[in-house]
């Protein structure tokens, strides 16, 4: 017995505070309510007021943000020629629900095939950094060319969009 006590006496002491611990914090009652913990969080609780949402500003711009249309894309280049640089930037202009001209991003050029002409690999198109340049790119022959052009407002709304751009 005494190799015992020796053996698991510190683990029997701290068993014994835990359940006087736990006897403390939920057997202490206090004008009718049991439990130091709840009688902790009601005393906490006390003297806080409920506050209304709805009547606050930052809900009301965070529902006219999501309210928002997304940017408005539109084609405006002009007929391209294979074996001649064009910039694809400029053939695309990009508006918000303001009517403020917002910058577009050229994201991929696909051939007829659907494959990428802008990147060679999925690493690229990851990174960003293409064989071509979306400012001074030329298309190597002539056939029908999806473009896929992004824009981003200043409230963070994307618009992704593509067009099928005929190269001569």
């Amino acid at each position: 017995m005494l190799a015992f006590i020796k053996q698991h006496g510190r683990m029997i002491l701290y068993c014994v505070a835990a359940v006087l611990v736990l006897a403390i914090a939920f057997g202490i009652s206090l004008d009718g309510k049991k439990g130091m913990i709840l009688i902790a969080a009601q005393k906490a609780a006390e003297h806080m007021e409920a506050v209304d949402i709805r009547t606050e500003r930052d809900v009301n711009a965070v529902m006219a943000a999501a309210a928002r249309r997304r940017p408005k894309i539109t084609y405006t280049g002009t007929n391209a020629v294979s074996g001649t640089a064009v910039n694809l930037k400029e053939m695309f202009s990009a508006a918000d629900a303001d009517g403020i001209s917002v910058a577009v991003e050229i994201t991929d050029v696909l051939d007829v095939s659907g494959k990428s002409v802008l990147y060679e690999t999925k690493e690229q198109r990851k990174h960003k950094t293409g064989k071509y340049d979306p400012e001074g790119f030329v298309f190597s022959t002539a056939g029908i060319y999806t473009v896929h052009v992004k824009a981003v407002d200043r409230e963070k709304k994307v618009s992704r969009m593509k067009f099928r751009l005929p190269v001569t």
